[in-house]
């Protein structure tokens, strides 16, 4: 939920609400349960709750994103943050355009996001 991102019994609260849904359409529809594009923020311990929740229920998912673009390097969106020089694609010539996207590569223009080390390995 969006309402109270830092609070733990919040994320607690609407995350078993969304999982008790899921597991009923699940009942009701025979399908395998998939969760994409979510976050928790830097809350660490929703993180925790809501992905053995997810596993315990066998409920695949994915969080927000691999890769966040972000000029100060700090964010829970995604395992990756950074990035290089936007493109404009109104003023970059094709020429600059092409540069710019071809420095954009994980290991040149990111850096890991120490936020998931705990929590993204646990099942390891």
């Amino acid at each position: 939920g969006w309402d109270d991102i830092n609070n733990f019994e919040y994320q607690k609260s609407f995350t078993d609400k969304k999982v008790a849904d899921y597991l009923a359409q699940r009942e009701k529809f025979q399908v395998p349960l998939f969760v994409g594009e979510f976050t928790l923020f830097s809350n660490v311990d929703s993180w925790n709750y809501v992905l053995d929740i997810y596993e315990s229920n066998n409920i695949n998912y994915a969080i927000w994103t691999y890769k966040v673009h972000t000029s100060s390097g700090k964010s829970s969106w995604g395992i990756y943050t950074g990035g290089t020089e936007k493109v404009n694609p109104e003023s970059d010539s094709y020429d600059t355009i092409l540069n710019k996207w071809s420095a954009n590569s994980t290991i040149n223009s990111y850096k890991y996001n120490t936020l998931y080390d705990n929590i993204l390995t646990k099942g390891e």
